[in-house]
């Protein structure tokens, strides 16, 4: 029964949509603007860095209070990755999914990140790098978040070595693979706005 709880729950977590929520008090849907996705990236490029990065830190703990509830509420070892996988397969979906919003939220990397801190700290810490060092020199979020897929990729390899996790990660990669597809079209048709110009115009 809990296996199908754990990713349950998760998903319950994952559908406190930031981005939505705070277009709203600003009475805009963020779905309509930008890159119309409800997530950190275009709360950053909409808002500004400083709601963005709020966005950022609220969808990176909805996933870590997720877990940490989960593990609690079912007396569930921390030592036991497979079922932090699952919950966070949940977070993930939830963010990306939201039934509130007709299934249409954002593309889950924040949520990532807090996935990732909760299986291993060192994957968070590196994958955080990863995103920082290639979105850096590139100018653009997507390869950034393609970098960290890889950290995560890896990790869980690593980490794991059984069919479970590892699955949950390779459908979540190629979910964030494919749920940013149109940035890069837009990077190809030079339309994409590049991190430096949104620091630009947030400054």
């Amino acid at each position: 029964m809990e296996n199908w709880l754990i990713p349950l729950i998760g998903y319950g977590f994952g559908c406190i949509q930031a981005a939505y929520l705070i277009g709203k008090l600003k009475k805009m849907d963020i779905r309509t603007v930008g890159s119309k996705n409800a997530g950190a990236s275009n709360a950053t490029m909409t808002f500004g860095w400083k709601v963005g990065v709020s966005v950022a830190l609220i969808d990176i703990l909805k996933a870590v209070i997720a877990i940490l509830i989960i593990g609690a509420l079912f007396d569930l070892s921390h030592a036991d990755l497979h079922w932090k996988y699952m919950a966070g397969s949940g977070v993930v979906l939830g963010h990306d999914f939201p039934f509130f919003m007709r299934f249409r939220g954002g593309k889950g990397t924040a949520s990532l990140v807090g996935v990732m801190a909760m299986i291993d700290w060192r994957m968070a810490i590196v994958g955080v790098l990863a995103i920082i060092l290639v979105t850096v020199a590139t100018d653009y979020i997507v390869f950034g978040t393609y970098a960290m897929l890889l950290v995560f990729l890896g990790f869980s390899i690593y980490l794991t070595m059984h069919v479970l996790p590892i699955g949950i990660a390779v459908g979540l990669i190629g979910l964030s693979i494919f749920l940013h597809r149109k940035n890069i079209g837009k990077i190809l048709r030079g339309e994409e706005r590049g991190l430096r110009s949104v620091l630009r115009r947030s400054s």
